[in-house]
């Protein structure tokens, strides 16, 4: 997050220490009560709370109970917020929160409240933005100190047991804090007011009348390509999350305007994370980020939120350049959330812990000893293709792909197919090894948000690739959603688990499920997703719209808060006002209503100046401005198709005539394109009870256009593709898939799936 310049705060720990308080003085006062088998958080669903339920500190959730007792006592609060899957919240949870002499001092001199960030997103968004005003820096677990009407006064992440390495313990910290709230309090208020404050006008944004000067495009493509390494892929330095942001912008750029150098960043950067050992090359998906620049060791959380986005990048790479590499990559993130993050009843699960009994990585990791012991004399045939990059500690490493494919057929004199064949099984061998060790702890809460980028992730799969299955994925959990998270009134909650529905949905949480909605509608042309995804815009709208400053607010009303927060920055999650204006583009274009496009000018209107003056903070934003400019076409009239069955050779031979008809001024391009980057157009079927036996593509027309230095060859007007399909059983009807392309003479739309109705009664 972009933050204001970082306030000036009283270093209360330093002057209570140098006053001469320490350990002793109040710990002495009374002996430890006995740890009890469990506090108040084993009541609570969240599973990163139940961690904390049997700790000695008499730990609240978020709620009335908690702030009443601090007002009732005028006590401060100490506020943690974690969640599951991050390392340095089990570290400081084992170290720091299960020590009875710290639980004692923390009972003592405050009331303690754990909150789950994943399930309270406005608490951590408020509270995070605090400790980067106060400290410059921000992670989790967040360490917030509170005034009993909640602004902060100190803050930090981490706190050892004990000082080291030059930072203070974390019973000194409190004990100082402590001494400083009976002795310095009108100081610590002040400072907690001013922080409120600072904290209120970052969140704070006002309308403008006109949109922004300058092109934000070339802004964020400029921040991107400054920041870009052009070693390794990504950007920045180490440690690296995946660019997913920069990278959607930077290949709906190229799809408008081909640009050699947006694509190879794009490129470098997937290549090299597809390598590295971020991605697990055996069970599939990746993890949330790296530890180094090279992309190879990792930080080994996975996040249902990073599977979805990356989903999109290298579906998006594979309709451009058409390579397997990218194609296998997307197949392998969606298998392993099917098979390790979906429930049952078809919800998907929010993440995979990093640790394993206490240990980072212990679940993914291997000596060559191991992996010798598991594929005995293929052993050296796997290390030749992979290796282990060393972690910080331990003889174990991470597994991680030594070259691409092409480089390791040729080295191998074999092709990349029979690669793969000998590849395949040895990975299989070392994943069954795997699954018999301590299984990571999973995180099987089901947020409504997640669960929509991941319903988008799998449709959009289903339109690219034609995988049948993926649709069925993405529509079961589309309808689980709707039967338990809501209510009779249509209004959504954010989370299920263990057959219970908890808390009032955000922003976010709608943004994100229409998206995943208008990507089911895209893939099934189905009424039923865009009436929800219209419904659930509507009731967005009226909860959540900022009717004096614009934009969406990220709560339904400020409730107990010190500020009603908006996100407009983009975190690992795209903004939800981003992804706001996305849809709003998308349902102006479906239903040719110009009400949407308003609401998206509003929006646009609203964060366009934070935008230009912190164009990488809102990548995703910036990307759903360029919707802008697309024709407010609905897809279908740019191309229409029918299918005619001409005649019957036999029982189970049909001749097909697919007819296409494409809008005056476009073009699509043809089955074999002059040029690698362009989208051929294909037809394709999504079923095993029949195949395409022959296709005739018609001859294309070349056409000089102004960006190209020779003519490409296209398909426009009307044209005929007859084709024969062979059946092994017969249904009444099936789907023909035609994938294209529709470009005019100055820009090209994101590739499209059509399905065609084939009557072959």
């Amino acid at each position: 997050m972009a933050i204001a310049k970082r306030l000036l705060f009283i270093p209360i720990v330093i002057l209570a220490i140098a006053a001469g308080y320490w350990w002793g003085v109040y710990s002495s006062k009374s002996p430890p009560a006995p740890s009890p088998v469990q506090n108040r958080l084993s009541r609570e669903l969240s599973p990163y709370l139940r961690l904390h339920a049997h700790n000695p500190v008499d730990w609240y959730p978020w709620g009335e109970e908690a702030l009443a007792k601090a007002r009732h006592e005028d006590k401060p609060i100490f506020l943690s917020v974690g969640y599951s899957s991050c390392y340095w919240c089990h570290v400081m949870e084992r170290l720091v929160f299960s020590d009875p002499d710290i639980a004692h001092l923390m009972n003592q001199f405050f009331v303690n409240i754990k909150v789950d960030r994943e399930e309270r997103p406005d608490i951590d968004d408020i509270y995070m933005t605090a400790t980067q005003l106060m400290t410059g820096h921000g992670g989790w677990p967040n360490s917030v100190f509170l005034t009993p009407d909640l602004k902060p006064f100190f803050a930090g992440t981490y706190f050892p047991p004990e000082d080291s390495h030059g930072r203070p313990g974390f019973p000194r910290v409190i004990q100082a804090l402590h001494v400083a709230w009976q002795e310095k309090r009108q100081e610590l208020e002040k400072q907690a007011e001013q922080i409120s404050q600072s904290i209120a006008r970052i969140h704070t944004t006002r309308a403008v009348s006109e949109k922004a000067e300058g092109d934000l495009i070339d802004k964020a493509i400029d921040h991107i390509e400054k920041r870009f390494d052009p070693v390794n892929g990504g950007l920045g330095t180490a440690p690296k999350f995946p660019p997913d942001h920069a990278l959607n912008l930077l290949l709906a750029a190229y799809w408008q305007n081909p640009h050699a150098k947006h694509l190879a960043i794009v490129e470098q950067t997937l290549n090299h994370m597809a390598l590295g050992g971020i991605r697990d090359h055996l069970g599939g998906g990746f993890h949330r980020y790296a530890t180094d620049a090279q992309w190879r060791v990792p930080h080994f959380e996975k996040m249902l939120y990073n599977q979805a986005l990356l989903t999109h990048n290298f579906l998006s790479a594979y309709q451009i350049t058409n390579k397997t590499a990218y194609r296998i990559a997307a197949e392998e993130i969606l298998d392993f959330v099917s098979r390790e993050m979906t429930d049952s009843k078809g919800g998907f699960y929010s993440a995979l812990d990093a640790e394993t009994e206490a240990e980072e990585g212990a679940y993914y990791t291997w000596t060559e000893q191991d992996i010798r012991q598991t594929l005995k004399k293929d052993a050296d045939f796997f290390l030749s293709c992979y290796a282990l990059a060393p972690m910080p500690e331990g003889l174990a490493g991470v597994i991680y792909k030594t070259d691409t494919d092409s480089a390791l057929s040729i080295r191998h004199h074999i092709d990349a197919t029979t690669l793969h064949a000998r590849l395949s099984p040895l990975k299989e061998k070392l994943l069954n090894a795997r699954s018999q060790r301590t299984l990571p702890l999973l995180d099987d809460k089901i947020i409504t948000a997640w669960n929509g980028l991941m319903i988008g992730a799998y449709a959009r799969a289903y339109e690219v690739l034609g995988h049948s299955e993926y649709l069925k994925v993405a529509q079961k959990a589309a309808d689980f959603i709707h039967n338990n998270l809501r209510n009779t009134d249509g209004d959504l909650y954010r989370i299920y688990r263990e057959g219970q529905r908890k808390g009032e949905a955000y922003q976010e949480d709608y943004a994100f499920l229409i998206d995943g909605l208008l990507h089911l509608h895209s893939a099934t042309h189905s009424a039923r997703y865009l009436q929800d995804a219209l419904s659930l815009s509507e009731r967005m709208h009226t909860a959540f719209w900022d009717t004096l400053n614009g934009g969406y607010f990220l709560t339904r009303d400020q409730n107990e808060m010190i500020v009603r927060t908006k996100s407009f920055y983009d975190s690992a999650l795209p903004s939800g006002n981003a992804v706001a204006l996305h849809v709003l583009w998308k349902l102006r274009v479906l239903t040719q209503n110009p009400l949407y496009a308003q609401r998206a000018l509003a929006l646009t209107n609203t964060f366009a100046p934070l935008a230009e003056n912190t164009p990488g903070a809102l990548l995703h934003f910036i990307h759903g401005t360029m919707m802008a400019s697309s024709p407010i076409l609905a897809p279908d009239s740019l191309l229409t198709a029918s299918a005619t069955v001409l005649s019957s050779d036999s029982a189970n031979i049909h001749k097909v005539n697919v007819r296409l008809n494409i809008a005056s001024g476009w073009h699509i391009q043809t089955s074999n394109p002059t040029d690698d980057y362009l989208i051929p157009t294909r037809l394709s079927l999504d079923t095993d009870i029949a195949e395409i036996t022959q296709i005739d593509y018609p001859q294309a027309e070349n056409l000089q256009f102004p960006f190209t230095e020779r003519p490409i060859a296209v398909y426009k007007d009307s044209l005929n593709i007859p084709l024969t399909l062979s059946f092994k059983t017969r249904p009444q009807t099936l789907s023909l898939l035609l994938t294209y392309q529709a470009c005019d003479s100055t820009r090209c739309l994101s590739p499209q799936t059509q399905r065609i109705a084939v009557n072959v009664n």
